[in-house]
C-alpha cells in the first residue's frame, strides 16, 4: 500500500489497505490495524474525500483508545483528525483535536510530538481570534511560541525551535514592531538557515524599512536562491535595482 500510496496510486493503495483490515486481527495486532486506518484515512485525504478520511481515522483512535494500546499510532490518528478538520475552516474542532493528541503524547512520554501539537494548538488558536481582537494580550500570544520555542530547545530540536520563533516574529510584524520581529527571525534562520524563502523575505522587507538596502538585497537574494520562482522577491530585486 506505501508503495502504491508514493506512486500516487492511490486506488490501488485503498485495495490494499482494505484487504490488509479484513485479514489483521484486532485482538492479536492492535497497533497494526491503527496503522492501517491512519494510511487508509491519508489515502482519501489525497484522494480528496475527507468525510471517509475522517471516519477511517476516527474509527481508527476510537479502536486504539478501547483497547488501551498503540498509543504512538493513537497520537497520529487524533493529530490527522485534526489537520482536516483545520483545513476545512473549523477550526474549533482542529483546536480540540489537537489538544487531545497532546494527552496521548504526554502519557507515552513523546515530548517532540507534544511540542509540535502545542505549536498546532497555538497556531489554531490565532485562526479563531477575531480581526478585531489581534491586538488582544499580544506579548502574552508571543510568548506563547516563545515558551514552545524554548521546548524544542530542551528537546535538541533546532528545526521546531526555529519554526516557533518564526511565529513569534510574524505576529510581532503584524503589529509593525520591526525590531522584535527582527530578533525573532534572526533566532529562527540561526537555528535553522534553510528554513524557507519566506523568513529571509521578510527579514529583507525589514532591512529596507531600516533604509538598509544593501543588506535587503542580500537577503532577498537568499530567499531567490531557495525559491527562485518567488515574484514578489524578484519583483523588490527589480525595484532596488531601478532605484540604484
Amino acid at each position: 500500500a506505501e508503495v502504491y500510496y508514493s506512486k500516487r496510486r492511490y486506488g490501488e493503495a485503498l485495495g490494499s489497505l482494505t484487504q490488509s483490515l479484513q485479514l489483521v486481527d484486532p485482538c492479536e495486532q492492535p497497533a497494526l490495524e491503527g496503522k492501517l486506518y491512519l494510511h487508509l484515512g491519508l489515502v482519501y485525504r489525497a484522494m480528496n474525500d475527507p468525510n471517509n478520511a475522517l471516519r477511517s481515522l476516527r474509527d481508527g483512535a476510537n479502536r486504539l483508545r478501547a483497547k488501551r494500546t498503540g498509543k504512538e499510532y493513537e497520537t497520529l490518528l487524533l493529530f490527522c483528525i485534526g489537520t482536516l478538520y483545520g483545513e476545512s475552516g473549523k477550526n474549533d474542532e482542529a483546536r480540540k483535536f489537537y489538544t487531545e493528541a497532546i494527552s496521548v503524547a504526554k502519557a507515552t512520554g513523546d515530548r517532540l510530538a507534544e511540542n509540535y501539537l502545542y505549536l498546532f494548538v497555538a497556531q489554531t488558536t490565532e485562526k479563531l481570534l477575531p480581526a478585531q481582537q489581534k491586538n488582544f494580550e499580544l506579548e502574552k500570544r508571543i510568548q506563547s511560541f516563545v515558551q514552545i520555542a524554548q521546548r524544542f530547545h530542551e528537546c535538541n530540536h533546532p528545526t521546531g525551535e526555529a519554526f516557533a520563533y518564526l511565529q513569534a516574529g510574524k505576529l510581532y510584524e503584524s503589529q509593525e514592531k520591526l525590531a522584535e520581529a527582527r530578533e525573532m527571525y534572526q533566532r529562527a534562520v540561526e537555528l535553522a538557515p534553510d528554513l524557507g524563502d519566506d523568513v529571509y523575505f521578510k527579514l529583507g522587507n525589514i532591512a529596507y524599512k531600516r533604509s538598509d538596502r544593501e543588506q535587503a538585497a542580500d537577503l532577498w537574494r537568499r530567499a531567490l536562491e531557495l525559491n527562485p520562482k518567488h515574484e514578489l522577491v524578484k519583483a523588490n530585486l527589480d525595484t532596488l535595482s531601478t532605484l540604484s
